[in-house]
């Protein structure tokens, strides 16, 4: 039978030979001597100090080609993986990672830049997008068209109701100041005095005011002559003082006392024609006829014979106008402005407001 020689060997991937025989585990080769790899397919020597590999992986060979043959091609190399590098300095094959193996030099300087390439064909049209776009801004508005030609007149409608009348329209502009009149005659002297004596005072002027206390009658000097202005006879001294703030006052007396007045004037009568003079118990005013004048109604059962066809039993005030009304029917009015209508032959014989 044939003897079989074996030498050193190691089924563990990755696992090297070493001088150094206090590593416990490893196998240990003297100078000449060989070990096998057959995990690895790697044949390893020693020069008696250190440990070369002799093949590169499967077949044979030198090891820088045949390893590199056999090994299989990629393009993921990364910077901590290793590669096989032959240190002079140590005259041994190495591994180390392909970042301490990559010794860069200094940048060169940035070469010119080359020409700028042929613009390139273009490219073909896509398809049409199915999304369809947002809504575009409102453009301006277009030129006004022109008139279109006016329609034929339509028939005349019938006279509608008279509408009620409308608020006072607001007050016109001041007109322009007409010629001054003539003067007017002159006025009694200011500053007048008041003299109570049985006899009229000497020398006096117009104006002046002379209580007759024989009589108890109050003159006064208008144009060179004493005029009476008081027949009421009271004694003098209940007759109350004239100052500077009575003029143009009058005296008035109530059966017990007496004072000295202002004359009551008149509302203004313009824009106020056809209106009725009425007061609130503080204030005049011209009003129209209407309800706010009366407390209510007027009862006229009895004192309208006939509105219509009908007896008229009640007469209604509003604020536009006077209202006839039979059984609770409206037969006859009259308006604010005058107009009066009615249903028919009115005849009134006695209407007394409260009777």
């Amino acid at each position: 039978m044939a003897n079989t020689i074996k030498i050193r060997q190691s089924a563990t991937a990755d696992k090297v030979p070493t001088t150094d025989n206090t590593i416990t585990g490893t196998p240990t080769i003297a100078q000449g001597e060989l070990a096998i790899n057959t995990a690895d397919q790697k044949l390893f020597s020693s020069d008696g100090s250190s440990v070369f590999e002799l093949t590169g992986g499967s077949g044979s060979g030198d090891i820088t080609t045949t390893a590199l043959t056999a090994f299989p091609t990629d393009t993921d190399a990364a910077s901590s993986d290793f590669i096989p590098v032959y240190d002079v300095s140590a005259s041994r094959w190495e591994k180390q990672t392909i970042a301490n193996a990559a010794l860069q030099g200094a940048t060169g300087a940035t070469g010119a830049a080359g020409a700028d390439g042929a613009t390139g064909a273009t490219g073909a049209t896509g398809a049409d997008s199915t999304v369809a776009g947002p809504t575009g801004a409102t453009g301006a508005t277009g030129p006004t068209g022109a008139t279109g030609s006016q329609g034929p007149i339509g028939n005349t409608g019938s006279q509608g109701p008279t509408g009620s009348t409308g608020a006072t329209g607001a007050t016109g502009a001041t007109g322009a100041t007409g010629a001054d009149g003539d003067d007017g005659a002159d006025g009694a002297d200011g500053n007048s005095d008041y003299t109570e004596a049985t006899s009229a005072p000497s020398s006096p002027s117009n104006g002046d005011m002379w209580m007759d206390t024989a009589d108890a009658i109050l003159y006064q000097r208008q144009e060179g002559s004493w005029v009476q202005i008081s027949t009421m006879s009271m004694p003098i001294n209940e007759i109350p003082a004239i100052a500077a703030s009575t003029n143009g006052q009058y005296l008035s007396n109530d059966g017990t006392d007496s004072e000295w007045i202002d004359l009551v004037s008149l509302p203004d009568q313009g824009g106020n024609s056809s209106k009725l003079l009425t007061t609130n118990g503080s204030a005049a005013s011209w009003n129209l006829l209407g309800a706010s004048q009366f407390a209510s109604n007027l009862d006229l059962s009895g004192k309208v014979s006939q509105i219509g066809d009908s007896n008229t039993t009640e007469i209604r005030f509003t604020s536009s106008e006077i209202e006839f009304v039979v059984n609770g029917t409206i037969v006859a009015s009259i308006q604010s402005n005058g107009d009066f209508h009615a249903g028919g032959t009115v005849i009134i014989n006695d209407a007394t407001p409260g009777s």
